[in-house]
């Protein structure tokens, strides 16, 4: 348990733990003022990613009971009061954390924001636990504890690219070049948990997807405190099999969805592997869902009653009995799987079993059509 002042800019804290309840400061009087429930965060353990994404519960005493709600990076978007199920506070973020819109009876008394840190309401400073990160600069006020290693730019915060990333504590340094393997670099203390939380990966499965670079501290598990001379590489594939598009609207809708896919995930530093209508065979697909670099998973074709169908065969042709049935395929649970396909939903829990458990899936709820294309997506995932 932490007790953190409440007129305190600095709440001192060790970074592997979350701020249970703040009190005031006064001599002889300290009277609790708010509370904190923390539980599973984004790795799905209770420290993995930092406390990331796993406050569940402020008791602000006479304020009542609040519960907070997340974006996919563990941002906190707002506070529902538990008595009455009312909106008690509502947030809005820039790219870079800023924060556009803060508004409800708890805005400013709920101190968890962005990635789920404390944030002090006087300088508008987030705490990782190692240092102090500035929303309205989108840099942090100190220095890289991994120095160069972590790039050449020292109060660089996640490659300024804040919208796909998320920096837990200020430390594991990962780096995306579009090849196969991205590098991650650890500082003291980090532990592999830690960066499956980052990443999305299950830290139970570390075996099949981490291999190690450099490394100084053995033996080593999940949970052993690593060092800054330790270095891993970790997947960076991500693979789009499109194996057919339909005519009209529809087709091109296809078309662009799945370009606009390779250009993003290219955007994020990852390896994409596009495979187009000729070249996706059963035999390419399956290569692909079993590689030892697979993180990110797009299907775009054909499918029915929750199987993937219709895949050409080495000729080019379509074959009925060409089919990929909802199994188990990947070596681990991957961190996104996407199946643009009719009627993939079907089956979802036998597709689940390859993403992760903070993973997401997405599919398609009944005969993929032109007309109202957007209701048939269907978001699953963190299991």
């Amino acid at each position: 348990m932490v007790n953190a002042p409440v007129n305190s800019k600095c709440p001192k804290y060790h970074p592997s733990c979350n701020v249970t309840a703040q009190a005031t400061a006064s001599a002889g009087n300290n009277a609790l003022v708010r509370s904190y429930t923390w539980g599973l965060d984004a790795s799905g353990s209770m420290q993995g990613a930092g406390g990331v994404g796993g406050l569940l519960m402020v008791n602000a005493g006479s304020g009542g009971v609040h519960f907070p709600a997340y974006d996919l990076n563990g941002n906190v978007m707002g506070l529902v009061n538990a008595a009455n199920g009312n909106i008690s506070a509502k947030y809005e973020y820039g790219p870079f954390g800023e924060v556009f819109c803060s508004v409800g009876d708890m805005a400013k008394v709920n101190p968890f924001g962005f990635s789920t840190k404390y944030t002090d309401n006087e300088t508008d400073l987030v705490y990782y636990g190692y240092r102090y990160y500035s929303p309205a600069l989108g840099r942090w006020l100190s220095r890289d504890p991994i120095e160069e290693r972590g790039g050449l730019n020292l109060y660089g915060f996640v490659n300024n690219d804040p919208v796909n990333s998320h920096d837990m504590l200020g430390l594991w340094k990962i780096e995306r070049k579009g090849e196969s393997r991205a590098m991650a670099y650890a500082e003291d203390g980090d532990t592999i948990k830690r960066l499956a939380g980052i990443i999305r990966l299950n830290p139970e499965e570390y075996r099949m997807w981490l291999q190690p670079e450099i490394i100084y501290t053995k033996p080593y598990n999940e949970d052993t405190k690593l060092t800054k001379c330790d270095s891993f590489s970790i997947p960076n594939t991500a693979y789009v099999d499109a194996t057919s598009y339909s005519w009209g609207f529809l087709g091109w809708f296809l078309l662009s969805y799945s370009s606009n896919l390779r250009s993003n995930w290219n955007d994020e530093g990852l390896l994409v592997i596009y495979s187009n209508t000729w070249d996706t065979t059963k035999h390419s697909i399956l290569e692909h869902l079993t590689s030892d670099n697979i993180y990110k998973y797009a299907y775009i074709g054909h499918g029915a009653s929750g199987q993937l169908t219709n895949i050409r065969d080495p000729g080019g042709e379509e074959s009925e009995k060409n089919i990929l049935p909802a199994m188990k395929y990947t070596k681990y649970g991957i961190a996104h799987m996407e199946l643009i396909a009719c009627e993939s939903n079907d089956y979802d829990f036998m597709w689940k079993s390859n993403i992760s458990k903070t993973g997401t899936l997405i599919m398609i709820n009944g005969i993929l059509k032109y007309i109202n294309i957007e209701k048939h997506f269907v978001i699953g995932g963190v299991q």
